[in-house]
């Protein structure tokens, strides 16, 4: 018999987080699951794995040499016997609620992709049974806890893969894009939403959290790995904007999305005059261009000033 959720996890030489994010499977109060696991070319998994054979139905796909989150994704999903697939790096873990809470609108018929709110921490969360999520919020610097959007969709990204959970796309003809290393996600969700007609649903409840983790060891240039990443990022921004999801020239969208490239502008100069980009600045420029351009985030900030926006960007970055 097919599990309803099928969760999706890409690892690649982390294997203590992907223990952590094995260990928060165990303890979701949904049971009815299977995970996919793409080890995307790193050291052999069977390790961690093995450790939970008698609680975890897990599939390995073995890749011979890294090709990136979305191959990876695309390879698992191909074979995905859930109704449902939820998507978690190896890095993120899951709060106990996260796929009972996020299987609700899906069930009932009323959204093909749910997204759920996604603590966003700096320090590893270990999975626990007796975590608090309000506690949790409260201890986060920052959460993408936004209200749906489906014009702001096309300016940013506010929907981590981590808080996902969305019909089995298998027949569609959808796929993540192989050929982009940065902002893949942020593709897939526009093509699942804008070409697909995937109903999306925000709820409100942290159940998820998103690690903002160094990836590597101490750097003997981490200014020089931070533009060079960045660099990336503006490069898949550009191409968002310019190639495959362009928007009308005057409205709104067009002008968030030309603040977005001030705000790229301001990170390089950072980075140019030698110091380090501010700690999360994105998750703030998100938030700050979400309560100007967004209609629920509109509503809620009627006083906020559009001619003003620009600084407040070059604030984020002094």
């Amino acid at each position: 018999m097919s599990p309803e959720i099928s969760v999706v996890i890409a690892t690649r030489d982390r294997p203590e987080q992907l223990d952590r994010a094995l260990r928060s499977l165990v303890l979701q109060t949904f049971d009815d699951l299977e995970i996919v696991l793409v080890n995307d070319g790193g050291a052999d998994t069977s390790a961690v794995t093995a450790a939970y054979a008698d609680r975890l139905e897990i599939r390995t796909l073995e890749f011979p040499d890294n090709r990136g989150p979305s191959a990876a994704r695309n390879a698992a999903a191909a074979i995905a016997r859930g109704r449902y697939v939820a998507f978690l790096d190896d890095d993120d873990v899951f709060l106990p609620d996260h796929l009972a809470r996020a299987v609700g609108p899906l069930r009932a018929g009323t959204a093909d992709f749910v997204y759920t709110t996604a603590l966003v921490s700096r320090v590893p969360i270990e999975p626990a049974a007796d975590l608090c999520p309000e506690d949790l919020a409260a201890a986060a610097p920052a959460a993408f806890d936004y209200e749906f959007d489906h014009e702001f969709l096309r300016v940013l990204n506010y929907i981590p893969p981590v808080a996902v959970v969305c019909r089995n796309w298998n027949g569609t003809g959808a796929a993540f894009p192989e050929e982009r290393r940065a902002g893949e996600d942020w593709d897939f969700w526009l093509v699942l939403i804008r070409r697909h007609g995937y109903r999306a649903v925000h709820v409100d409840a942290p159940t998820a959290v998103y690690h903002r983790l160094p990836r590597h060891g101490a750097s003997s240039d981490p200014l020089g790995d931070a533009s060079r990443m960045l660099k990336v990022f503006h490069e898949s921004y550009l191409d968002m904007c310019e190639s495959r999801w362009p928007v009308p020239a005057d409205t709104p969208s067009a002008q968030a999305r030309a603040h977005v490239l001030r705000a790229y502008d301001s990170a390089f100069s950072r980075l140019d005059g030698g110091k380090p980009l501010p700690d999360l600045w994105y998750e703030h420029l998100v938030r700050l261009l979400y309560h100007t351009y967004a209609v629920g985030g509109r509503n809620a900030h009627q006083t906020t000033d559009i001619a003003d926006i620009a600084d407040d960007i070059r604030s984020i970055f002094d």
